[in-house]
């Protein structure tokens, strides 16, 4: 599930990915947010919010698979 919201400038997306049960793993839902900004001064408008945008979603997918 994919939920996407706009409030002002920022736009958060949620994704919700539901990781079936493997092996000696339950299932689980795992969760990845991330909000971007809009700035429509400039010719690339939408901008990922962090630093940390690379490593949130490595982890989504290292709890995903």
């Amino acid at each position: 599930m994919i939920e996407i919201t706009k409030k002002h400038a920022n736009i958060l997306v949620v994704v919700n990915g539901v990781r079936p049960a493997v092996a000696d793993l339950k299932a689980d839902v795992a969760t990845l947010e991330m909000t971007f900004t809009y700035h429509s001064e400039v010719s690339c408008l939408i901008h990922a919010e962090g630093s940390d945008y690379i490593d949130k979603v490595k982890a989504f997918y290292a709890r995903f698979w």
